[in-house]
């Protein structure tokens, strides 16, 4: 009799773990059980909310990695380039055609009317214009005759060529490569459509400078091609690629790279575990001194990667 009474107030009480009693029909003694079925749905949407939260958090760290954090890596890269590219060119040894090697530096490229100083990469793959600007292999390089293309980015990784839909008629670029100085004069602006051959085609007449971004910030249908004239000498002809890929083209990411990133986000989960578990056993601001350059470190992987993604004009 006592039981009865005492399974009544059990009954009543509100305990934190939202467990709920039920009694079974028995012809035994009476019997109590525990049903948890409440804090497992409990448990289930805390897992969900943690989630949403994880991936919500991630989706602002990539954005904020590619319109503040890379532009850090395209400065240091460029200080690389550019000490590489004036020792070659002190000792005469600056790349002039031929083969060379994606990624070499082969031009310095000015814009006073833009403030712009870049040091010119072969190769316009999306792992080059994370460097700064880079020359379409399949055209001559700045100086000779023909159409010589050099591609940046617009949005991300610096964006040295967000503003060159800006420049008017007039407007002076100047190029420095292995065969000497260069100076050409803007004759305009277009766009020119996704899959138009022309804009890579290279021509025996007087040389031709265009400069190739994107023409959108984050989802472009074309490019925005700024167009100059040489008024310097041409340059002798040298010999160059005659085809590229398409992800040097500007506007198709690279295709390889999943399994690099499969594995860094795996390695971020653990780090997230991590973190957890820190945070469970240490005091705070110890286990937040010790987890935050990690956390960071292995953002910065995650976002580094996933940004080979995207095409190389953006």
């Amino acid at each position: 009799m006592v039981l009865i009474p005492l399974l009544m107030t059990t009954l009543m009480q509100d305990t934190e773990n939202e467990e709920q009693i039920s009694i079974i029909d028995s012809p035994d003694p009476l019997t109590i059980v525990a049903d948890t079925a409440p804090n497992s749905r409990g448990t289930a949407a805390r897992v969900l909310r943690s989630a949403s939260g994880a991936f919500a958090f991630l989706i602002v760290a990539f954005a904020l990695f590619l319109f503040v954090g890379s532009g850090l890596i395209a400065q240091r890269d460029q200080v690389v380039l550019e000490r590489t590219m004036r020792d070659q060119l002190a000792r005469a040894v600056a790349p002039i055609g031929g083969e060379v090697r994606v990624g070499s530096p082969v031009a310095v490229l000015e814009i006073p009317a833009l403030d712009i100083r870049q040091i010119v990469a072969e190769g316009s793959t999306p792992e080059v214009t994370k460097s700064g600007a880079g020359h379409v292999r399949a055209t001559p390089l700045p100086g000779q005759p023909g159409n010589s293309v050099i591609m940046a980015r617009r949005s991300t990784f610096g964006a040295p060529f967000r503003h060159i839909d800006s420049l008017v008629k007039g407007d002076t670029i100047r190029v420095v490569t292995g065969q000497g100085r260069s100076q050409y004069r803007v004759t305009d602006v277009e766009r020119v459509p996704a899959g138009d051959p022309s804009l890579f085609a290279t021509s025996s007449r007087a040389g031709v400078l265009s400069l190739v971004t994107s023409d959108g910030a984050l989802t472009p249908n074309g490019y925005t091609v700024t167009n100059a004239r040489l008024v310097t000498p041409a340059f002798q002809s040298t010999r160059h690629a005659r085809t590229i890929t398409a992800t040097e083209t500007g506007l198709v990411g690279q295709g390889g790279g999943l399994t690099a990133l499969a594995a860094a986000l795996l390695l971020l989960a653990l780090i997230g575990a991590g973190t957890t578990w820190l945070f469970l056993s240490w005091r705070p601001w110890s286990a937040y001194l010790v987890a935050a350059p990690v956390i960071i470190a292995g953002i910065w992987l995650v976002s580094n990667l996933a940004s080979g993604f995207l095409p190389s004009t953006i």
